[in-house]
């Protein structure tokens, strides 16, 4: 038996054992307001009461009670996973009081166990709320203080028109109103005149933005994402607004002055972080609000697998005043075992999550690899062609270092991070540090050969990666969830054909999402952040799908890379992001395992690959690579040092060597007539390892080099004629390859350290997950401290 939200719909639900009875209200009753929710249940028959709603079922088949009664009861969450689909995993939000059971009160300060929760039920604050397609509605807040006004906030949606903000003077002689019209902003006061962004800009595309709309003085003004501003001048000195401030639209009866709105049509979309003249507007004190959701932002939804009906099951419902008016439950002699209790529910993101997180530890091994080196002792020429370009910037470098230290600092990880593997231990871990990170398991806690369930939750930027594969002896029986083209992807195989799911939304945002993976008989279903996204159904008669050890989690070894890219559409990178809440059944995955390259998972940083200090740290990015005579190579670089070796190529005689030098960045080709070098200096020598981003292009032309910089050139520098190509076969090398100081082109002896991005070699993107790492190498992410 359950009492449940879905949606902000209140949910009574229970199963005899021949089916299940459903009792789900019409209205919604997340509102930061406290309701009173009575339910009853008398043998087949059960009844929920809310507000003025009046909801009854009857239970399918012939049972009538329970066949036993539990000697625990859970209120607001569930330990865990539960396997009942119909019903929500999601912990209550909110507050709860009063509970009465057959006319028992129960007092929850003296439960048995009691996990996130605390006495009392805080005063309500809500930054965020949002309005649904399918219901317009408004919040109606109080009048701001002072001449004018000043409205900060951010916003998103993907409709093109849509009223964001209306106030007036009571009299509405006076008005102000922010919307949406044609995907454009457009600000309209009187006294004062209009305002728009204009036709180019669109801002309905379901990204936040930032807003500053101000009417005061003589100006009216739109300051947008600290990028785009927009101003005019009237004549007329701002007035005190005293009426209300509506925002998402305004009511039916209220009638707004005419062309005060560049449209009708209410705000459908998320509106968050507002401040009215300084002063922060908190969306739960509003006594209107009108279908507005509070602390939610979900601008695209699955359908809810609630919705889906059970077989069997037959619901009935009426609006009766009270439980008299159920004639099944008025003959019993006996009044039914009713339960009462007061909640305050505010929306939150649905998520798969248990009140108590049991986590995985593993320690790092070291990554094997093996490199041949081809040795090349002729010394370098004398001949040397050098343009030197200075930079000048408007402020003074006062720094006298590196911003960030060589070996980045240490951090206390939150546990809410990543994932563990013991209790005891509080660090992370996250994939896709080296090719084929991952974890194998020797053993799972429960069987998968009939019907299973995986939950997990994960976060990414990467838009590849295997999140767990498993199969049989021949690869033809196997279970695996992966992210393709970021999207999550289900699929399993009992040997005869195979089941595929894929989401249609992406979810390489960066931020945590939760999933559930289910297989029952032939049937498999993918669930994402509480929502049924995908579903499929296997082929052939099997039943059964056998797996042998091991298994595999967060990547795959590269010994088994060729016979499992045919059952993961290619796919066999390493899942580049964090995972956490690994379970089988409701069982934690752990116990027996190896593991290779994780890293800390850390909110500390940010996708591209770093080199850490040490004799080894470099990619090969092509096995044998000629640069012949045109070759422009781009890429972002962030140094911890200001001398290091960036790329580099070889032949016998000639090379190419991108690197810097006390601060410079030194471009060295040798066409087999003479070193040609292009150099960049900038007014300090730790400008670039400042700890930003800085860009370089390398654009080598025949006999001529060009080296920019963060957008500034150097001289084209031109060597001897009659050499033209560069004639290499060696690896292409991106950081400080061991034997680079002992070929030709006076490289420097420090290594470099730090992080680079966005590679492009001949206007073509390097995918770096696919190129080979050497040493201590972080291909999955970099350090920012």
């Amino acid at each position: 038996m359950t009492v449940a939200m879905e949606e902000g719909h209140v949910i009574f639900q229970y199963n005899l054992g021949s089916g299940v009875a459903t009792m789900k209200s019409d209205n919604t009753y997340h509102d930061g307001e406290w309701h009173h929710v009575e339910v009853a249940r008398q043998q087949r028959n059960g009844v929920l009461k809310i507000a003025s709603e009046t909801i009854q079922a009857e239970s399918p088949g012939n049972v009538k009670q329970f066949s036993s009664t539990p000697e625990t009861m859970f209120f607001g969450g569930y330990p865990g996973e539960h396997d009942y689909i119909d019903i929500t995993n999601e912990d209550f939000n909110g507050c709860i009081d009063n509970i009465v059971m057959s006319s028992v009160a129960v007092d929850l300060s003296k439960s048995k166990e009691s996990i996130d929760t605390a006495p009392g039920c805080p005063i309500k604050v809500a930054s965020l709320v949002s309005f649904d397609k399918s219901a317009p509605g408004y919040v109606k807040y109080d009048s701001p203080d002072g001449n004018g006004l000043q409205l900060v906030f951010k916003f998103k949606t993907e409709e093109p028109d849509g009223l964001i903000l209306y106030t007036s003077t009571r009299n509405q002689n006076s008005y102000l109103s922010l919307s949406l019209a044609e995907s454009a902003l457009i600000l309209r006061a009187a006294p004062g005149g209009e305002l728009t962004t204009g036709s180019y800009e669109k801002y309905n595309d379901s990204e936040w933005h930032v807003v500053i709309a101000t009417r005061e003085h003589n100006e009216l003004r739109l300051d947008i994402d600290d990028f785009k501003s927009y101003a005019v001048k009237v004549a007329e000195q701002a007035v005190p607004f005293d009426g209300p401030v509506y925002f998402g639209g305004v009511p039916e009866i209220y009638n707004i002055a005419a062309a005060a709105s560049a449209t009708d049509t209410n705000f459908y979309g998320c509106i968050g972080d507002a401040t009215l003249n300084s002063k922060l507007v908190n969306f739960a004190q509003s006594q209107d609000r009108f279908n507005a959701h509070l602390q939610k932002c979900p601008l695209q939804k699955s359908s809810s697998v609630f919705e889906k009906p059970s077989v069997g099951r037959e619901v009935a419902s009426t609006n009766v005043s009270g439980y008299e008016d159920i004639p099944i439950i008025a003959e019993q002699p006996t009044l039914p075992p009713v339960v009462e209790v007061d909640v305050e529910s505010t929306p939150h993101p649905p998520l798969y999550t248990s009140s108590t997180t049991e986590d995985i530890h593993t320690l790092p091994s070291s990554l094997s690899t093996t490199t041949t080196t081809i040795a090349d002792t002729e010394s370098s020429t004398t001949t040397t062609d050098t343009e030197e370009v200075r930079a000048e910037v408007s402020q003074t470098f006062l720094s006298d270092g590196c911003a960030l230290p060589v070996e980045p600092a240490q951090e206390e990880v939150p546990t809410t991070e990543g994932f563990r593997f013991d209790e005891d231990y509080s660090s992370g871990y996250g994939f896709g540090s080296k090719r084929n990170s991952r974890i194998q398991f020797n053993a799972l806690p429960g069987s998968t050969r009939a019907d299973f369930k995986f939950s997990f939750d994960f976060k990414t930027t990467a838009d590849e990666g295997i999140i767990f594969y498993a199969s049989g002896k021949t690869h033809r029986d196997y279970i695996t969830f992966y992210l393709k083209d970021g999207k999550i992807v289900f699929s399993f195989n009992t040997g005869t054909g195979a089941a595929l799911m894929r989401s249609e939304q992406s979810y390489d945002d960066g931020a945590w999402h939760s999933a559930v993976v289910e297989r029952r008989d032939e049937h498999g279903m993918l669930f994402i952040d509480g929502f049924q996204v995908a579903n499929g159904t296997g082929k052939g008669d099997s039943k059964f799908i056998d797996l042998k050890e091991p298994v595999y989690y967060g990547g795959i070894a590269a010994e088994v890379a060729d016979v499992v890219r045919p059952n993961t559409e290619g796919t066999e990178l390493s899942f580049n992001g964090c995972l956490r809440n690994f379970r089988l059944n409701n069982q934690r995955v752990g116990g027996s395992h190896d593991a290779y390259g994780l890293i800390r998972c850390s909110a500390n940083v940010e996708p591209g690959i770093f080199f850490g200090d040490g004799p080894r740290a470099n990619v090969i990015l092509r096995k044998r690579f000629s640069v012949g005579r045109v070759f422009e190579m781009t890429l972002d670089v962030k140094p911890r040092k200001n001398s290091g070796v960036i790329a580099s190529v070889h032949g016998r005689r000639d090379f190419v060597i991108l690197q810097l030098n006390n601060g410079s960045v030194e471009l060295s080709v040798d066409n087999g007539k003479g070193v040609i070098t292009a150099r960049y200096t900038p007014p300090s020598p730790w400008m670039l390892c400042d700890g930003n981003w800085h860009s370089i292009q390398v654009i080598k032309n025949k006999n001529i080099a060009i080296l920019v910089v963060d957008g500034t050139s150097t001289n084209p520098v031109s060597g001897k004629i009659g050499a033209t190509s560069t004639d290499t076969k060696n690896p292409l090398f991106l950081g400080s390859q061991p034997l680079v100081q002992k070929r030709r082109g006076g490289a420097t002896s420090e290594r470099f350290v730090g992080c680079i991005r966005n590679v492009t070699v001949n206007k073509e993107l390097e995918a770096l997950a696919y190129t080979t790492f050497v040493g201590n190498v972080n291909a999955g992410s970099c350090p920012t401290i």
